[in-house]
């Protein structure tokens, strides 16, 4: 089996030709690899890849990103404290 951080190595290369050869990746990669990130808990990645505009804003994206912060709200210990308010 292959090892998770092997997996997202090949991913980041992929995408990396992608915007070499200026392909622009479909929003069904940017699904599955947000997904899997997500599933790995690799938010330094997603950070990443969200900071250099290799993913494209789509709603999609914004949706996880608002879950993500709504999620760490949650579990803020202090709850009148409000980073943003979402939109939906």
């Amino acid at each position: 089996m292959l090892s998770s951080k092997y997996i997202l190595a090949i991913i980041e290369e992929y995408n990396r030709c992608l915007m070499e050869h200026q392909i622009p990746q479909s929003p069904s990669q940017q699904a599955m690899l947000t997904q899997y990130i997500l599933k790995q808990n690799d938010y330094r990645l997603l950070q990443s890849l969200v900071q250099y505009h290799v993913l494209n804003d789509s709603l999609e994206l914004a949706r996880i990103l608002i879950e993500i912060g709504g999620k760490e709200n949650a579990a803020d210990p202090d709850p009148d404290r409000k980073y943003y308010e979402p939109a939906f």
